[in-house]
Formats: structure tokens, sequence, C-alpha cells
């Protein structure tokens, strides 16, 4: 029984020190890393929002990061993913892998499902019916 225990007590304490909090500057980085991203990669989100509410809304969120607990921040990165209206466009905040998540974005039209957004690095599946 004793030994349970402790073997219990041991993962718990592991799980505890996995968890660390990232500064706010790091926080910032990511934010920053996000938006130079989609700017370069994933140009085609800009369709249901522009480019520059999307930068009006990342640069509101830049400034207030040092100010806003864990939770804030993360509500704000995903409010701004949010605009692009894309029910693939998300921040996963749980443990599924990147496997997980297709690389592109499905619309049901009248004649069937098709590719409506696409990495740049699969731009050949642009527009192909599903």
């Amino acid at each position: 029984m004793k030994n349970i225990l402790i073997i219990f007590s041991l993962l718990f304490f592991f799980h505890l020190s996995a968890q660390k909090s990232i500064s706010a500057k790091q926080w910032q980085e990511d934010l920053r890393f996000l938006q130079n991203t989609l700017h370069k990669d994933y140009a085609s989100l800009f369709v249901k929002t522009t480019k520059e509410d999307f930068d009006t809304q990342v640069e509101a969120l830049y400034k207030d990061i040092p100010n806003l607990e864990e939770h804030e921040i993360r509500v704000g990165l995903a409010r701004i993913v949010s605009q692009f209206k894309y029910g693939h466009t998300q921040i996963p905040y749980g443990t599924k892998g990147r496997s997980g998540i297709l690389p592109l974005n499905l619309y049901h039209f009248n004649e069937g499902i098709y590719i409506e957004g696409v990495h740049k690095g699969t731009k050949k599946l642009w527009a192909q019916k599903f």
C-alpha cells in the first residue's frame, strides 16, 4: 500500500512539474509567430476578415498580454483565430497531436463537398471535389 501511495505521489508531482507557465514575453513571441505564419503561409484565410482587422486585434492582444491571466490570453487567441470563420481553423489546447487535424478547409456546396482552403504546401488540392 505504501508503494502505491509513493507511485501516485510521484506521478502527481511529475504531472505538476510538466505544467509550467510561460512568460508574457513568450506569449507575445507566440502571438507574433502566429501572425507572421498566417500572413506568409495561410493568406487564403483572409476572406471573411481583412488582414488589417486581424492585425488590429493581434496588436491589441499583444499590448494586453502582460496584464492578462493565461486563460484570458488563450481566449484572446481563440477569438482572433475564430474571426476567419473556418471550421478547421482552431487553436487546440488539448493533447491531440497535429496528425488529428486536416491541413485543409471543406465546404458543402449543392454539387458536393469541395476543398475551400489549403496550406500553401498543398495548393494542388485547392477547389478539388472531396
